[in-house]
């Protein structure tokens, strides 16, 4: 019988080059931060950061065999937040909120400290050390009730404050709604303007005798004022 060991054939040596560099792959990818969910630990409002712990643990290689263990905590996190044009949309960023850690392909040391275009600090790249807070992915314990399927909200996870935009108009929904104008508020609708509450009040109006003394004063035609001499009555400037 011979016991020569046999050549390989073509295919056999095709398929271990191949299982050969999908190996290196895989080690490669293992060691490659791309995305992955978090929760906020701490928020700076001053610095807009966060410290932010990766809500899935890593599987080590150990002695014993494959391990679960948490990576540490990641400090100083920019967050990203709708920003543009000079506008902001802000939000109250808590402990315990969920978010998206995204990595960046550089170091970013130099470009967050400074802005602009910036060298690279380190050559590093996907590292722990780069990524950003992108607030707003949540699992399943934490969705909304009563989401909205045909309109766009603004509102608070509880539903007690909500600013409604459908195509049938905009709704407001709030224990108590304050605009504070540093010039004039302007209502003007085509149609009827309705107030309606079990309580109406009219802030501080000035005070004049009659609608001369009141055109004399500065007021204009549509302007509120009290009368001085029946002060339960509020008059309109003609």
């Amino acid at each position: 019988m011979n016991s020569a060991p046999q050549p390989l054939t073509p295919a056999q040596i095709n398929y271990a080059e191949s299982a050969q560099w999908k190996e290196i792959l895989r080690q490669a990818l293992a060691d490659l931060r791309v995305a992955v969910p978090g929760i906020v630990q701490a928020f700076d409002a001053a610095k807009q950061t966060a410290a932010v712990q990766i809500a899935i643990r890593e599987q080590v290689r150990t002695l014993t065999g494959p391990q679960s263990m948490a990576i540490a905590v990641i400090h100083e996190v920019p967050v990203v937040l709708p920003r543009a044009g000079g506008f902001s949309l802000t939000l109250p960023v808590q402990a315990g909120n969920e978010c998206l850690l995204v990595f960046s392909d550089m170091c970013i040391d130099l470009w967050w400290a400074r802005g602009g275009v910036q060298d690279q600090l380190e050559r590093r790249r996907h590292d722990l050390a780069d990524c950003f807070c992108v607030l707003g992915p949540w699992s399943q314990p934490w969705v909304l009730s009563n989401y909205s399927a045909s309109s766009a909200q603004l509102r608070s996870d509880d539903d007690s404050v909500i600013v409604d935009l459908a195509a049938s108009g905009i709704t407001l929904t709030a224990p108590k709604v304050q605009i504070n104008a540093t010039g004039e508020v302007d209502v003007a609708p085509t149609g009827k303007l309705n107030l309606s509450g079990s309580k109406i009040s009219v802030g501080s109006l000035p005070v004049y005798a009659s609608n001369l003394l009141a055109l004399a004063g500065g007021l204009t035609a549509g302007d509120l004022f009290r009368n001085g001499a029946d002060p339960d009555h509020i008059c309109v400037v003609h």
